[in-house]
């Protein structure tokens, strides 16, 4: 990146995105504490205090995602409001580095219309409605590689791909379907050197690429052994990720429908000006873009059972792709009608603004339904701070179901290793849950450890935990309940 080259209006223009984005994460930061973010809280609170990663609490992602956040609680303390910083972090750093992707090959003012729309479909509130997720990092490496490969086909250093290959790799400690985008950037570099650099040349830099990218889990494997932790880890994520593959049914569809009345805009553009530039120009950056939307879209794909956060990975490219489509179309609707460039400048102007604060009335009216109270999030909040100020130390808390958060916002010590249960069996009629020997496992705990509050986010779900339900029935009575859609969170307290 030079910054010596920017002139005042690229810094304009930045910082102007950089505030739309700021502004986009001020309407979700009200939003209600969400079970996939509280569940990496209490690893990474954890981890800072000691714990260790696969054997203090079972998990089944790869590490990333709770490095980052003991990394952001390191920063900023931990609190949930840390975790929004951190995430408008990240955000605003894949920004800047999309940024001056666009930079090395288009023209000023499709590069700012570019981020603008990054700023707004990247951080749209459905896709975001939780605090911070695996996606945001796989977002801001998988671009930071995409930059580095683009400047190793510049500047023909070799180091450059193997550093887009070690932040692909760092990607892939978030999850691995950001493996994905690895065959995009050495597809691509291969059909674009063709030519231009020796068959040997190619080789090489293809096995440095490679290796680049296996470095972070090589790294995170000999850490684990290191630190005699490797069964642990390779049970949790191996193991289970493999049969997850398996058995996993694709969901694409029911989630698609979720996101298309948010992305909708940027979807369809995008698609009409990837087809457009294939048919009218292969500049060997733009068919990167269109690779790196097409991969993003089958590492979503991949994740089989999946939330709308998936979506996250897809926007960059899609954005540079959009912004390049709707200047081309324009260019060419004003140059038939004969407009002044000026004028037609101004109004192309003024669409996207009007378009913008379309899309933004309607994030707000969706930031109103969410602020509303009404879901099971908001109302795993009511939970969390009802039980704030009844737990005291020392006091355990087990949860049967699927709001870890409660654990984190009440500081209350997890009874057992199991967080939350809808990860870690095969689906049943109402949801995910537990193998009978891991039932076994948590009836024991439960019952040596005494917990002084039991929570069952759905009453019905007990007829699955039936050892449960009778000893709720004699050793605890219900203190009071949680009303919220689509169920009620029942809390129990053990009798004195």
């Amino acid at each position: 990146m030079n910054f010596k080259r920017m002139d005042k209006m690229d810094l304009i223009w930045l910082v102007t995105a950089s505030l739309v984005m700021a502004g986009m994460n001020w309407l979700a930061s009200g939003f209600p504490f969400d079970q996939d973010s509280g569940f990496r809280a209490v690893l990474a609170e954890n981890l800072i205090k000691g714990g260790h990663l696969y054997t203090d609490f079972f998990d089944h992602h790869p590490p990333g995602g709770v490095v980052l956040y003991a990394f952001i609680f390191k920063l900023f303390g931990i609190s949930v409001s840390s975790l929004r910083w951190g995430s408008l972090c990240l955000d605003l750093l894949t920004l800047i580095f999309l940024f001056f992707i666009a930079r090395q090959f288009l023209v000023k003012k499709i590069v700012y219309l570019s981020v603008l729309l990054y700023s707004l479909f990247g951080s749209g509130l459905v896709i975001q409605l939780q605090v911070l997720q695996d996606e945001h990092g796989i977002t801001l490496f998988t671009t930071l590689a995409i930059f580095l490969a683009i400047l190793y086909m510049k500047r023909t250093n070799s180091f450059l791909l193997f550093l887009s290959g070690v932040s692909l790799g760092i990607a892939m400690l978030f999850k691995q379907t950001a493996g994905a985008v690895v065959p995009c950037i050495l597809i691509w570099f291969l059909y674009f050197s063709k030519g231009k650099r020796s068959f040997g040349r190619l080789f090489g830099d293809s096995i440095l690429f490679l290796i680049g990218s296996s470095l972070p889990f090589m790294a995170t494997i000999g850490y684990f052994f290191l630190v005699n932790r490797f069964d642990d880890f390779f049970s949790s994520v191996i193991l289970y990720n493999l049969h997850y593959v398996a058995t996993a049914k694709l969901h694409t569809v029911l989630r698609v429908k979720s996101v298309i009345p948010e992305q909708a805009f940027i979807f369809i553009i995008s698609s009409a000006s990837a087809i457009y530039l294939l048919l009218n120009q292969r500049q060997q950056e733009s068919i990167l873009m269109i690779l790196w939307g097409v991969f993003s879209l089958l590492a979503v794909v991949m994740s089989g059972k999946f939330g709308d956060c998936y979506f996250i990975q897809m926007i960059p490219p899609l954005a540079v792709i959009s912004g390049i489509g709707l200047f081309a179309f324009w260019d060419q609707l004003s140059e038939q009608a004969e407009w002044h460039r000026d004028i037609r400048n101004l109004l192309f102007l003024m669409i996207i603004i009007g378009a913008g604060l379309i899309f933004v009335i309607k994030e707000y009216r969706f930031r109103n339904y969410i602020l509303s109270g009404v879901t099971s999030d908001a109302v795993a909040v009511k939970a969390g701070e009802y039980l704030t100020t009844r737990i005291v130390s020392g006091d355990s808390l087990y949860i049967w179901g699927s709001r870890p958060q409660i654990y984190f916002l009440c500081r209350a010590k997890p009874a057992t290793r199991y967080l939350y249960n809808f990860r870690y069996t095969e689906k049943v009629e109402e949801g995910y849950f537990y193998s009978p020997e891991i039932l076994k496992e948590i009836m024991g705990e439960v019952k040596r450890k005494q917990p002084e509050y039991i929570i069952v986010t759905e009453l019905k779900s007990l007829k699955y935990f039936k050892e449960l339900a009778k000893h709720l029935e004699v050793n605890y009575h219900l203190e009071t309940e949680f009303e919220g859609y689509p169920y009620t969170i029942s809390l129990f307290r053990i009798n004195t």
